[in-house]
């Protein structure tokens, strides 16, 4: 129990979580190796060739030196907002940063270690694209994604991303936000050209010592994680090797390291020796790292060299823009001509691109294509028409003057309709078909009959009736109907919607039936067929034995006027309603063309129109009355008449949701002081309601805040989390966040409350999280740790309080993870916790179908695996009260 002994004003600062770098390069690789298993081959193949070309070089039989190689750089910037479209500059920024980087130019390159190097690599943004035209290497697309994950989706467009230039002769970069505190992630050698590049979120993208008023987040904010990541995709590990001391980085020279170093914990050792904590491939601070090795500029250097798997990079020449002189362009032709295309093509001229105009020979319009290749398409044409076609080519330096005309003259439209027939018409026949100007009375026409010649109007969006009268020439069958229009004027009856109307098998005389023409019919003739099949319901294509075909001429015209308001909106309701927000919701309406929207009203105040069938209301006020209607609108603009709801918004009294721990065996909040509370509890179940505490602060003020935990025996890293409802709206947003960090000490400790100016008066909820091992929300009920609510009064005027003085600053320890090491292993592994000396006492092994293949006692921290076969398994290990598990390799 914390016991409080000093009475003090008020006034601290505030204690801020230091973010930790996360590369996300070896998950990635594992997510593609995972969806292409031929990509691990593809990769021992490429290790395979970079080690005889480094033994080479070790024999002095083709050393890589004295020849600077330059890569050509593309930038895809794919931004939510305008901080996230990062600006040229900063873009210029991280490529300076790249070149002094691996050229060692870098001010903070110093001695320490002899074997840095100039790894003679260069990059340069490019100014050729994919085309031949003149770029600046950035591309720019806005999205209202604003995290897209390390699924590579910013690299697909189909996905709302930026496909990549050709990635055998361009570096990609995708700077976009990533999301999930991640800083960035490469592709290794050897995996697919349609993802290949490297991501980096904005923020972490470009350098703060290169200029101001950058987008960027220290201590990230001086370009090293681009650096880190092109390493990563010239074929560099992490220098731990993602492992253990026994797990290699493919690099002699750099020291063996047992996990990565953040910060900058300079002098630290693992596996003997220092760590080489400036290494841009260790997870340092940006203003930490300085240096590659000489190792590993040989090991990037093999990859570029001849033979190696990036070489086309190495030889890539897209840094000077061709030259353009605009000529007119010679060579025109025209190939592929049909009813409604042809194809125009051109001899080019060197870094232009084209004007392609075209028009119906005797009109005076012309119709204008810009075109960057030399051929183009011509499509929208009109049949039987003939055209003019002139090409001009365009350079900065301005335009040729058009070429010299080029004709053609499209064909016919050549539509082939399938055949259909009755082939016994001595019972049955059509005898009549009546639709529109239509009224059409015909013998039996041997089983099919063209009525081609014979024509009606329909209108788009319009209804239409049709009437059938057969003919029995004895007895009377069952006989069945079907109407099929080729809409899209393509020659067939086979798409959507082209099946007008059907009559299953009836003997009723006539039969009559109605269909609307779609809006998106095309206008003008078009065919009609009308089928009668005994016994059963025809297709567009069918030869039948009994009954008849016969086809007709429609031709649809534009669509008649929309005079037709939609119904009213039905079963209009309020739900989820606040003291300051509502939902209101309904059923759609209905229209003869189509509803467009809904305009929403509160009394006789408009609040817009929305396209579902919801809306969300706020800025209402609490415990009052409201009616809202909804009317349906069409494109005519045709409105129908209100529906409506009328409901009351909640009064000021809230309710919070529930948090609480399922277990307080092992750990327990057992003090808390703030703003005059001083509460020492023991356990209380997982959850405890002290809201008859009340603590008092100031708006605007900074107060000192207490906690802490209480353990059975042994002390584990728990996360806290306090938050205040500021505005008093029954939510604990983030905003209301007011204290986050994690620490394992039993003691008390302090953070900092700052109350906002504008905090609402009165009383609110506070609410005090304590999690084990990992963070939590303000509405979780998770398993180990606990949950306290209490009452905090909101004033105008500071107050003088009582908070214990021996207290450790909250800080942001690591969560407790299981350590492995070596891993993978062949018949001992050594086990202990990352962030504490534990006596870890009993394991076991567990394969991947979820068999327990070993378990025992832990001997001074290490586990006798020979007996395991190869493969991959979950160790679990217990400190006599908690497990912890890691994923485990035997080779």
């Amino acid at each position: 129990m914390k016991k409080i002994t000093l009475l003090f004003f008020l006034l601290t600062s505030v204690v801020f979580s230091q973010q930790k770098r996360n590369c996300h390069s070896m998950d990635n690789l594992e997510y593609r190796q995972q969806k292409n298993p031929a990509i691990k081959e593809r990769m021992m193949e490429i290790e395979k060739f970079t080690q005889n070309k480094l033994l080479q070089m070790q024999n002095g039989q083709r050393k890589i030196e004295g020849e600077i190689i330059k890569i050509p750089v593309v930038v895809h910037v794919i931004y939510s907002n305008a901080q996230e479209n990062i600006s040229e500059a900063q873009i210029q920024s991280q490529i300076d940063v790249l070149n002094e980087d691996f050229r060692r130019t870098n001010s903070d390159a110093n001695n320490k270690w002899s074997q840095a190097a100039d790894t003679q690599i260069e990059f340069a943004l490019a100014a050729i694209d994919p085309n031949g035209n003149p770029t600046s290497g950035i591309t720019r697309k806005s999205s209202t994604r604003t995290s897209w994950g390390t699924n590579d989706a910013m690299k697909s467009s189909s996905n709302g991303g930026v496909s990549p230039w050709d990635t055998s002769e361009y570096l990609n970069m995708w700077v976009c936000n990533i999301g999930g505190g991640i800083l960035g992630y490469a592709q290794f050698p050897g995996g697919s050209a349609a993802t290949d590049g490297v991501v980096m979120s904005p923020q972490y993208f470009g350098s703060s010592d290169k200029g101001s008023g950058f987008y960027l987040s220290a201590p990230f904010d001086k370009g090293r994680t681009t650096t880190h990541e092109v390493g990563h995709f010239l074929n560099l590990r992490h220098i731990w090797g993602d492992g253990g001391c026994s797990v290699d980085d493919f690099v002699s020279d750099t020291p063996t390291s047992d996990a990565a170093n953040y910060g900058c914990a300079t002098g630290h050792t693992s596996c003997g020796t220092e760590d080489m904590v400036e290494n841009f491939m260790d997870y340092s601070d940006d203003s930490c790292m300085n240096l590659y090795t000489v190792g590993q500029k040989n090991r990037m250097r093999a990859v570029l060299e001849a033979g190696g798997v990036r070489r086309s990079l190495a030889l890539s020449d897209k840094f000077s823009p061709a030259v353009c002189n605009a000529t007119t362009p010679t060579g025109v032709s025209v190939s592929g001509v049909s009813s409604s295309e042809a194809t125009i093509s051109w001899n080019a001229v060197s870094g232009a691109t084209y004007d392609v105009r075209f028009r119906p020979a005797g009109t005076t319009s012309w119709t204008v294509n810009a075109v960057s290749g030399t051929s183009t398409t011509l499509s929208g044409l009109s049949a039987t028409t003939q055209y003019q076609v002139q090409v001009r080519s365009k350079c900065s330096s301005g335009n040729s003057s058009y070429s010299s005309t080029v004709s053609f003259t499209t064909t016919e439209v050549q539509l082939n309709y399938c055949d259909s027939k009755g082939n016994n018409v001595n019972d049955e026949y059509i005898g009549r078909v009546a639709i529109g100007s239509i009224n059409n009375a015909s013998g039996n026409g041997n089983g099919y009959s063209d009525f081609t010649s014979q024509s009606t109007s329909l209108a788009k969006s319009a209804s239409a009736s049709i009437t059938i009268t057969p003919t029995w020439t004895g007895t009377v069958y069952s006989e069945g109907y079907a109407v099929f229009i080729d809409y899209n004027q393509d020659g067939d009856f086979a798409d959507s919607g082209e099946t007008v109307w059907t009559q299953s098998a009836t003997q009723n005389t006539p039969v009559s039936g109605s269909f609307t023409v779609p809006a998106s019919a095309a206008e003008g003739a078009t065919r009609m067929r009308v089928s009668m099949k005994y016994n059963g319901v025809p297709t567009s294509c069918e030869t039948f034995s009994y009954g008849e075909v016969e086809d007709y001429t429609v031709v649809i015209g534009a669509s008649a006027p929309d005079t037709q308001a939609p119904s009213t909106p039905s079963n209009v309701q309020a739900s989820a309603v606040t003291q300051t927000t509502a939902t209101v919701s309904w059923n759609a309406s209905s229209d003869n063309v189509g509803v467009t929207g809904y305009e929403v009203f509160r009394g006789s105040t408009s609040l817009g129109t929305v396209t579902g069938t919801s809306a969300n209301l706020t800025g209402l006020s609490a415990n009052t009355s409201y009616t809202v209607s909804v009317r349906a609108k069409d494109a005519a603009g045709n409105e129908s008449s209100a529906g409506s709801v009328t409901f009351t918004t909640l009064s000021n009294q809230v309710s919070y949701c529930t948090s609480s721990g399922s277990r307080v065996t092992y750990e327990w909040i057992d003090n808390v002081e703030l703003g005059g509370i001083a509460n020492a509890t023991g356990r209380n179940g997982g959850y405890g309601d002290f809201t008859d505490q009340v603590g008092t602060l100031a708006q605007g003020s900074s107060n000192t805040m207490i906690v802490s935990a209480g353990f059975r025996s042994t002390a584990y890293t728990e996360y806290w989390a306090v938050w205040i409802d500021f505005n008093q709206d029954g939510t604990f947003s983030d905003s209301e966040k007011v204290v986050s960090g994690s620490s394992s000490s039993a003691n008390n400790l302090s953070a900092t409350v700052n109350v906002p100016s504008n905090a609402a008066l009165g009383n609110t909820r506070m609410r005090v999280s304590m999690k084990y091992n990992a963070a939590q929300t303000a509405c979780e009920n998770f398993g180990d740790g606990e949950v306290e609510d209490y009452t905090i009064n909101i004033t105008s005027s500071a107050r003088i309080d009582t908070v214990s003085t021996d207290a450790d600053a909250l800080g942001n320890e690591s969560a407790i993870n299981l350590l492995a090491f070596p891993n993978p292993t062949t018949n001992f592994v050594q086990v202990r916790l990352n962030n504490r000396d534990a006596g870890l006492t009993s394991y076991s092994i567990v394969n991947t179908i979820g068999q327990t293949v070993q378990r025992g006692e832990v001997t001074n921290g290490v586990i006798n695996v020979s007996d395991l076969t190869l493969g991959m398994y979950i160790l679990e290990v217990n400190d006599g009260q908690k497990s912890f598990r890691t994923k485990l390799v035997k080779r």
